[in-house]
């Protein structure tokens, strides 16, 4: 059984999660570049059993985050990969500064069965993304860790990514780094209260 979990998880990781990523971008997950985007097996496993565990976020489809905005509602939502070695730092950090604030947190998975649900053939997606237009890179794509703050259906704020100075290609989040990210969520939930 263990056997057969390792190899399906390393055929998901095949997959990646970078495609048309620009030559700057380092600090999130685009497209399904395998090269640019690959957590280790044992962070999948991390990141299945903390989504599995007692926590902040709410699991949601597309569709259900344009209905929230299309009501006015203040929330925050994430968008992020269990493959995506920057989500599975962020979600942490997220969970504690979410319950710190006694909030709960929309999650949109991505990434379903290998296929990315951030594509042009997705409507939903499309309109996700001249929403937050305005909030992506030049290319107008939603990078994961995506964390959006929402105060009556407008954006306040977001964070993409970790933290400038952090490459999770390359290392794990220093402490200084995670309390770099803990400080702007923070900040962040601030503006939708």
């Amino acid at each position: 059984m263990k056997k057969l979990m390792l190899s399906l998880l390393s055929i998901l990781l095949l997959t990646g999660c970078s495609v048309n990523e620009p030559k700057d971008k380092q600090n999130g997950c685009a497209f399904d570049s395998v090269d640019d985007c690959e957590a280790q097996v044992d962070d999948v496993m991390s990141y299945q059993d903390f989504m599995a565990s007692d926590n902040v976020f709410n699991e949601l489809l597309m569709s259900d985050i344009l209905l929230k905005i299309e009501n006015k509602e203040t929330f925050v939502v994430y968008f992020g990969f269990e493959q995506c070695p920057w989500c599975v730092e962020a979600i942490f950090v997220l969970d504690e500064v979410a319950k710190n604030n006694d909030s709960e947190v929309a999650y949109v998975n991505t990434r379903v069965d290998d296929i990315d649900l951030r594509n042009e053939d997705n409507s939903d997606y499309v309109q996700l993304e001249q929403y937050f237009k305005d909030y992506t890179a030049e290319d107008n794509r939603i990078y994961v860790p995506y964390v959006a703050f929402i105060k009556e259906g407008e954006i306040v704020g977001v964070n993409e990514g970790t933290v400038d100075s952090h490459d999770a290609k390359q290392r794990v989040m220093t402490n200084e780094e995670s309390e770099q990210l803990n400080s702007i969520y923070n900040e962040l939930f601030e503006s939708i209260k």
